[in-house]
């Protein structure tokens, strides 16, 4: 083990916990005191179906969730719990010198075009041809 791995785990997810990138279920949304660099500050931080620790919601990923989930400002929190995005590892995070560490970004969860419909579609007919036009 190195030295600067010597740290004790964290109560929120890091970085680390989304990579690779996680498609997520949100259950709910709470004010906690988060301490840090010297200093206690009250934060939203929302938890998903898929891990016990929560995310911290800087202003950023506030906004982010907003624009994956479709909501305004002025939507209530209760119209996301039970909507999916996806949380990532965004290596161009930078910290408050400018420095590149990376860190959690969020993304709208669009499913993919070819996964198969939950319902049977009705079989495909076959095309129907004029027979009527001269050659």
């Amino acid at each position: 083990m190195k030295f600067g791995q010597m740290k004790p785990p964290s109560k929120y997810l890091t970085k680390e916990d989304a990579d690779p990138k996680k498609l997520v279920t949100i259950r709910k949304f709470a004010m906690e005191t988060i301490e840090g660099r010297g200093k206690a500050d009250d934060k939203w931080v929302v938890y998903f179906n898929e891990f016990e620790k929560g995310m911290v919601l800087n202003p950023t990923n506030q906004k982010l969730m907003l624009m994956a989930l479709g909501l305004t400002a002025d939507s209530d929190t209760n119209d996301a719990i039970g909507k999916k995005i996806v949380i990532f590892n965004d290596p161009s995070v930078q910290d408050l010198n400018g420095e590149l560490v990376g860190g959690i970004r969020i993304r709208k969860y669009n499913p993919s075009p070819n996964a198969q419909p939950t319902q049977s579609a009705p079989p495909p007919t076959e095309p129907t041809f004029d027979d009527d036009i001269p050659f």
